[in-house]
């Protein structure tokens, strides 16, 4: 996705890829508690962990803004645990930006250490940007419009 720069439903490891053009902008905060969070690793430990159902859920009936999020509340990362697991501080980040005023959904990008919140405007995730900075100086923190 991110050598695409588009939005797309990623299956098996990542390795398949099926684009999604009806991903509507989403205002959202990035953020890196500055910790590694090697790939390998995370995927070692997700294997060494209990056998885990993969699917590909149906996508949302309507991809409203507000609806995707609600939609997307229902979905998982399931490389999350094994990646906090190696790294307790990419929960401490969860924790912290999914209580940041106006943030409707937070969880991690990927393999991490980056997590997300997303929120109903840009002016929102800006606002949280600098609460957070203000917070956590060391960390960095870049409000962005996904979509």
């Amino acid at each position: 996705m991110c050598l695409y720069a588009r939005a797309a439903w990623a299956e098996g490891r990542g390795e398949r890829l099926t684009f999604e053009p009806a991903l509507p902008s989403l205002p959202a905060l990035l953020v890196n508690p500055g910790v590694p969070s090697p790939t390998g690793a995370v995927y070692r430990a997700f294997d060494a962990g209990p056998p885990a159902a993969a699917d590909r859920p149906s996508p949302p009936s309507d991809w409203s803004a507000g609806r995707v999020i609600q939609w997307l509340a229902g979905q998982r990362n399931d490389l999350q645990a094994a990646a906090v697991s190696l790294q307790p501080l990419i929960g401490d980040a969860l924790a912290e930006v999914a209580d940041l005023p106006g943030a409707r959904l937070a969880r991690m990008s990927g393999s991490g250490a980056t997590v997300f919140a997303l929120f109903e405007a840009p002016s929102d995730a800006t606002a949280a940007a600098a609460r957070l900075r203000a917070r956590r100086p060391d960390w960095w923190v870049a409000p962005t419009l996904l979509g």
